[in-house]
């Protein structure tokens, strides 16, 4: 096979079960998400939860939009596939992630952004709600509402359908 059809095999390879997969993103994308969480050191299973929990949280924030904006009444906005916070692209641009106010919206630098705000509270309590609330709220005890049990609900489908 060509050099093109080679790199296509080997995403299938590195992930099967993303063919299966109906989460309107593009398969570049997926293969990128997928990427970054092989950066984590997490098993194979552990891997694939932590996958379902990010697809779950761009399903729950944006619905697979990448242009999403919400205007929040605390005053901030959200961006992107992920609803990036404002409050989060200050520290997001001191770590070097965000570059320019447009990088927001380039959905392989809001998924990079949102899987870094997110791994904090993953590593602390693993595939919870918690986790949730934390990437969503920051370290406060913010106890779960309906918005984060409707997240985290999506998932926890997610994780189901990859780790039956």
């Amino acid at each position: 096979p060509g050099e093109e059809e080679n790199v296509q095999i080997q995403a299938v390879q590195d992930h099967p079960w993303c063919e299966e997969l109906d989460t309107s993103l593009d398969d570049d994308l997926q293969q990128y998400i997928w990427q970054l969480t092989g950066e984590r050191g997490l098993t194979e299973s552990g891997r694939k939860t932590y996958y379902a929990a990010l697809i779950g949280l761009c399903e729950g924030e944006s619905t697979f939009h990448k242009n999403a904006t919400r205007y929040n009444s605390n005053g901030t906005t959200d961006y992107g596939l992920f609803q990036v916070n404002t409050k989060k692209i200050i520290d997001l641009r001191k770590d070097g992630i965000i570059k320019s106010g447009d990088d927001i919206y380039d959905p392989f630098i809001n998924a990079k952004c949102v899987e870094y705000i997110f791994w904090m509270g993953y590593k602390r309590t693993g595939f919870d709600e918690q986790s949730y609330t934390q990437y969503l709220y920051g370290d406060t005890k913010v106890r779960s509402n309906k918005y984060t049990q409707r997240v985290w609900k999506m998932m926890k489908d997610w994780n189901s359908r990859l780790n039956g």
